[in-house]
């Protein structure tokens, strides 16, 4: 009798087949819900009995003994989420099956974090709502790289259209520069060379009706000085545009030349001092650097008021690169002028020197001082 009891108990305590893959498949779910560090919850929509598993307590910093209804993880969620996520779930118990929304909480400990819900709400045999389960997880992680990345492509954006803007405004400058150029050598043609020609070919009229000899050589004198002048001044528009010496003598000839020739059109005289004549500066940089310094050259006539300025070319950084300085001591500006926003009307020189000199991987950095002048430094790579 004693036998057949142990037997039979034994029996009993033996789990059959179904309990067996009943409880692995628990522990397996234990297993997912703890490794992916998810709060479970599961309310009866009839009774609002509800059970929250230990991960969910910790995810709001709930006392595990406090008590717990349906409506008692809303009131963790944040206010300005909260209305919206409750009539969400009214919306998926009334008419829908499964859940999903994103939201913030604010902890026992007022810490605030992101969290997303996924659920499914069970119904009866007649369709009425009995029971909703689901997932919680914390997505704080993921949210404030969103943010980051948000804050990042608007910087990006921000910056692309700041560069883009003065990019359009640097191209109009641009445009009005040339038009300004084409007008200045127009106006030149027309204002000295045309007026010089129109007089040599008077006095080669009067020289054709002339019956005096000695009348008709001094107008043909005449005429040939006047085609003199014209054809000066042609050079001098000519070698305004580009020096042939900056490919046949170097940087230095063509730049004293330039100085030169800028001292006698404009009455300012410039000083070129040169510390080494045979410096090699790249063919691929000499015309950017000769367009460079004449507009310094330009800005000194047309704003320094002064008689005077320098030049000094030589080598720096080991003759690694090549500096340009233009000095006066004339008016000077404002240094924080450099700052300013490009404008239609103003401030495109030394914008378009620093992006030309950045073309060629140099650098252009302007000292001034109101009463005391201007030094401007031009640095280019000679390698």
């Amino acid at each position: 009798m004693t036998a057949k009891k142990t037997a039979s108990q034994s029996s009993h305590d033996t789990p059959s087949p179904a309990e067996a893959a009943l409880r692995c498949s628990e522990e397996r779910l234990r297993l997912i819900v703890e490794a992916g560090e998810l709060g479970t919850w599961d309310r009866d929509l009839v009774t609002d009995a509800t059970v929250w598993n230990d991960l969910l307590y910790d995810m709001l910093g709930r006392e595990r003994t406090a008590p717990i209804t349906g409506e008692t993880f809303f009131a963790y969620i944040h206010p300005d989420d909260r209305a919206r996520v409750h009539e969400h779930v009214e919306e998926q118990i009334n008419d829908g099956e499964d859940f999903f929304d994103e939201f913030r909480i604010v902890r026992e400990d007022g810490n605030v974090r992101w969290l997303a819900a996924r659920g499914r709400v069970f119904r009866d045999a007649e369709g009425r709502p009995v029971r909703m389960a689901g997932v919680n997880f914390d997505i704080s992680d993921r949210k404030r790289m969103e943010a980051e990345v948000a804050g990042l492509n608007r910087e990006l954006e921000r910056r692309v259209e700041e560069r883009t803007r003065g990019l359009r405004m640097l191209s109009a400058r641009l445009a009005d520069a040339q038009e300004d150029e084409r007008r200045r050598i127009a106006a030149g043609l027309h204002d000295e060379v045309c007026q010089l020609v129109a007089a040599a070919q008077i006095k080669l009229a009067q020289a054709r009706d002339c019956p005096d000899g000695e009348e008709r050589k001094q107008l043909l004198d005449d005429a040939d000085r006047v085609l003199d002048e014209a054809g000066d001044e042609i050079r001098g528009l000519t070698f305004e545009l580009s020096s042939t010496a900056l490919f046949q003598a170097g940087f230095a000839a063509a730049a004293r030349e330039l100085c030169a020739h800028m001292s006698q059109r404009h009455g300012v005289a410039f000083t070129c001092e040169c510390a080494d004549d045979n410096t090699v500066v790249p063919e691929s940089l000499r015309s950017s650097l000769y367009h460079c310094l004449r507009e310094l050259l330009y800005n000194v006539v047309k704003h320094a008021g002064v008689e005077t300025a320098t030049v000094t070319i030589e080598t720096a950084d080991a003759a690694r690169r090549l500096r340009i300085t233009v000095r006066d001591y004339g008016k000077g500006f404002d240094p924080s002028d450099l700052d300013r926003p490009l404008t239609r009307k103003g401030g495109f020189g030394l914008h378009h020197l620093r992006k030309r000199m950045n073309d060629i991987g140099g650098e252009l950095t302007i000292a001034s001082v109101p009463g005391d002048g201007t030094k401007a430094v031009l640095l280019a790579p000679l390698g």
